[in-house]
């Protein structure tokens, strides 16, 4: 199965960005106009190769809502908007999930869920998901029935995201960190290690 993207949406760095949930040491450096600026590109990227970007209106009021991925987990036909596990994010699901509508079925995730799309890989047959400081067992439960699709978990609960450690480029090959290249759910793909001085 192939996946055929054909829009992504988007939302610019808002006024409070340098205030993101981060534990970065160079968090307080940001330059919010460089990284406006920097984020109109990556939109121009994604629209020189066909998607369709939908904009939504910026949210100064979260910290964290130019992480748009966070908010929802797209399969098929449907979205699971998701119940991030920082009350602070929990604001930024309305506007997506309005967004999201328009164009599939949704349903939003319900206590005691907690899940983000961070620690969420999208394979060609599966999902996998991280069980970490952001997502519960809840929140993959909630997620794989309502999409109707297989997740595999790989459970950390000392990292924030899944993510952070391991991203899917396509066709079966991952870029993972060592830490996570030996991991079951991981065991059928092709692996380009991350140096661990890069991790």
């Amino acid at each position: 199965m192939t996946m055929h993207l054909k829009r992504a949406l988007v939302r610019e760095p808002g006024r409070n960005y340098s205030r993101c949930i981060s534990s970065h040491p160079l968090r307080h450096t940001i330059d919010i106009e460089l990284a406006r600026h920097q984020h109109r590109a990556y939109v121009s990227a994604l629209e020189a190769t066909g998607l369709e970007a939908i904009r939504l209106e910026r949210e100064d009021a979260y910290a964290d809502s130019c992480f748009v991925e966070d908010t929802a987990v797209v399969h098929g036909s449907r979205a699971f908007i998701t119940r991030p596990a920082k009350e602070s994010r929990r604001g930024e699901v309305y506007a997506v999930e309005d967004a999201l509508s328009e164009y599939l079925q949704v349903r939003r995730a319900s206590d005691p869920a907690t899940v983000e799309g961070g620690d969420v890989l999208h394979l060609e047959d599966r999902l996998v998901s991280g069980i970490t400081q952001r997502t519960n067992e809840e929140g993959v439960k909630q997620m794989g029935g309502w999409l109707g699709v297989r997740v595999e978990t790989v459970q950390d609960p000392s990292i924030m995201h899944l993510k952070s450690h391991v991203s899917y480029v396509d066709r079966g090959r991952v870029l993972v960190s060592e830490r996570f290249a030996d991991h079951p759910a991981l065991a059928d793909l092709d692996k380009l290690l991350v140096p661990e001085e890069e991790a």
